[in-house]
């Protein structure tokens, strides 16, 4: 049997999409500092930086 949609649902939905717009954002900002590291270490002139970057893009 299917259940009535009410406001408990509703409310749960919006929950849910809250999460996921906060996790995206997390990955987001996450990503973007990752891939910063990354690309500054890439540009690096120090070897010991330069290469693992490399390896990693590669």
């Amino acid at each position: 049997m299917i259940r009535p949609f009410g406001i408990q649902e509703f409310w749960f939905i919006i929950l849910a999409v809250q999460w996921t717009i906060a996790l995206s954002a997390a990955a987001f900002a996450g990503g973007a500092v990752g891939g910063l590291v990354v690309a500054l270490a890439r540009v690096s002139k120090y070897r010991l930086l330069c290469l693992p970057a490399l390896g990693f893009i590669r």
